[in-house]
């Protein structure tokens, strides 16, 4: 099969981080419009939440699923494992860094851990391979994915509202050949 090559924007923060090689995994919001058509009607919203929420009326075996394996099953990702993306800059208009999703995985926001954070491209006194974290990190990245939001948004996708989220982790690539962006 071949790869998809699909834009992703990041802001000039985290496009740094990316250039430094700090950044090799996003988190984006799963949202309604990415219902993969299996589901629940009765939902008026069609969030994650809501799904989880109407368990019962669905039918075997969605009732017995674990919340990860459910919300994996009924929503598709944007991105995919193989797919080429290339960044957009919130700055610039061509792409210069160009990603290839080597996981995609479902988890609430704050099931993220020290080593994920890292993964995010927060600064940290930490070093990577450490088997602990410390409180900071989770809180940068907090504060960092809250002022990703409008605040209308705040009280559905914040960190205290812990949203489920598509964990997305990739490496650098090499521009595909042929391609003009």
């Amino acid at each position: 099969m071949m790869s998809r090559i699909l834009p992703i924007l990041f802001n000039t923060d985290m496009v740094q981080a990316i250039l430094n090689e700090r950044k090799t995994a996003t988190r984006r919001i799963i949202k309604p419009e990415q219902l993969s058509g299996v589901g629940c009607m009765q939902c008026p919203n069609n969030t994650p939440k809501e799904f989880l929420e109407v368990r019962d009326s669905m039918f075997e075996p969605c009732r017995s699923m674990p919340d990860k394996e459910l919300i994996g099953t009924i929503y598709k990702p944007r991105y995919e494992m193989g797919d080429i993306l290339y960044v957009r800059e919130t700055s610039k208009e061509a792409a210069r860094i160009w990603l290839k999703v080597t996981d995609v995985r479902v988890e609430r926001l704050q099931d993220i851990d020290g080593q994920e954070v890292l993964k995010e491209g927060i600064n940290s006194h930490v070093h990577p391979k450490a088997d602990y974290f410390n409180m900071n990190q989770r809180e940068a990245f907090a504060e960092l994915w809250n002022s990703t939001l409008k605040k209308a948004d705040q009280d559905l996708y914040g960190w205290d509202a812990n949203p489920w989220v598509w964990v997305i982790e990739f490496e650098r690539c090499d521009k595909p050949e042929g391609w003009c962006v």
